[in-house]
């Protein structure tokens, strides 16, 4: 198979293994209780990236490891067992959807836990009409508003226009 064949090979089996864990998890808790599952998810998932990252573990120096154990187990320790007990109560497929927020989640924790402002943050989207309260145009011109913004930020923080919008540092004021 041709190195492109292969990366569509893992990217297919990595989606179904992603989209099948939470209805798995729910097939799973007829016979188990949720820490049980939870335990199960995090044996599975240590059995498969030890051996994937041993080789770099030498590499980290001792002051990351403090983030690194953060990270670890606010981002996936808890929320295994913590899914598997929402997974109880609540939809398979709202718990997925509910696990799909996990990037913002890491984002505004790091925000917050750094320091770090938040003014505004550019997600691409496609318009579709049968999902939306407003017309094609008006999405247009609200998307061309996000990206004007964008732009007038890019070029605050390059120095090249002073603009009212935002402060000497390019937070916007508006």
């Amino acid at each position: 198979m041709r190195s492109e064949q292969v990366r569509w090979v893992i990217l297919i089996v990595l989606a179904l293994i992603w989209g099948s864990s939470f209805i798995l998890m729910k097939k799973a808790l007829v016979h188990l209780d949720p820490v049980q599952v939870g335990a199960l998810r995090m044996i599975f998932t240590s059995a498969v990236l030890i051996p994937a990252g041993y080789k770099g573990l030498s590499r980290i120096n001792r002051k990351q490891w403090v983030y690194i154990v953060i990270t670890a187990l606010v981002g996936t320790f808890f929320p295994v067992f913590l899914f598997a007990f929402a997974v109880q109560n609540i939809d398979s497929s709202i718990v997925s959807i509910l696990n799909s927020l996990t990037p913002l989640n890491t984002l505004l924790v790091g925000a917050l836990f750094f320091g770090f402002r938040i003014g505004e943050i550019s997600c691409p989207t496609m318009y579709c009409p049968e999902a939306s309260s407003i017309s094609f145009g008006r999405s247009i011109k609200y998307g061309l508003g996000v990206l004007k913004t964008a732009f007038a930020y890019r070029l605050q923080k390059l120095n090249m226009v002073r603009l009212p919008m935002f402060d000497s540092q390019g937070r916007k004021l508006v």
